[in-house]
């Protein structure tokens, strides 16, 4: 009796740990290594794994949890276009605006990048049809750094200069410099920083005018 009351127990043992093994153990380590699943790049992932009464559960709340988040990356990205859209309108908008001015215009962002210029401040700064070296050098485009376009040195300076005036709180903030054009032009340069809502400087406009003959 007593070998068999053992057998007994070591049958029921195993049964038990066979169960919370199928039931618990092997569920969790599945839903453990699929959590990282749901990401930003495979957000429709759902956990579908048999297990115990809990662990289903488990599984319910933890799809509950996916699907939410599945709808806010949606709902981001739609802002995320919506936004992409209406600045791209925007910068058609003002491109077109900008191209009818009988000044030269050019946008830079913070690091110098050129954003936007129009055809007058191209022709201003690189002329027309001439192949020079120096032309060459001086070739705007988008994305192209400013300080390729006018002098580094001024360029740093004029930017010092504006931010020192906006931490004065000054309320005339423009500066004006003067640099050589294309085919042996003088350009008068005016600098108008851009400024968020806490007016913190966030570009520059730089309008070009021609002062060859005054």
């Amino acid at each position: 009796p007593l070998l068999i009351l053992t057998v007994l127990l070591l049958l029921s043992s195993a049964l038990f740990l066979d169960l919370m093994l199928r039931k618990y153990i092997r569920p969790l380590r599945k839903i453990s290594e699929q959590v990282s699943l749901v990401n930003p790049t495979n957000p429709s992932h759902r956990f579908e794994i048999t297990g115990a009464a809990e662990i289903q559960q488990l599984c319910d709340r933890l799809n509950e949890g996916a699907a939410h988040y599945e709808s806010l990356l949606n709902d981001i990205q739609g802002r995320v276009n919506t936004a992409r859209a209406q600045s791209e309108e925007e910068k058609n908008i003002l491109a077109a605006i900008m191209s009818e001015l009988p000044e030269g215009v050019i946008v830079c962002n913070p690091e110098g990048q050129v954003l936007l210029y129009n055809n007058r401040a191209k022709h201003m700064v690189s002329g027309e049809g001439d192949s020079s070296h120096e032309t060459s050098i001086r070739f705007i485009g988008l994305g192209r750094s400013v300080f390729e376009v006018f002098d580094e040195n001024l360029m740093r300076h004029t930017i010092d200069q504006i931010t020192e005036k906006l931490k004065k709180n000054e309320t005339n903030v423009v500066y004006h410099f003067v640099s050589p054009g294309a085919e042996n032009t003088l350009l008068r340069i005016e600098a108008v920083p851009v400024l968020d809502y806490r007016k913190h400087y966030t570009g520059l406009i730089l309008i070009l005018t021609d002062i060859t003959q005054q």
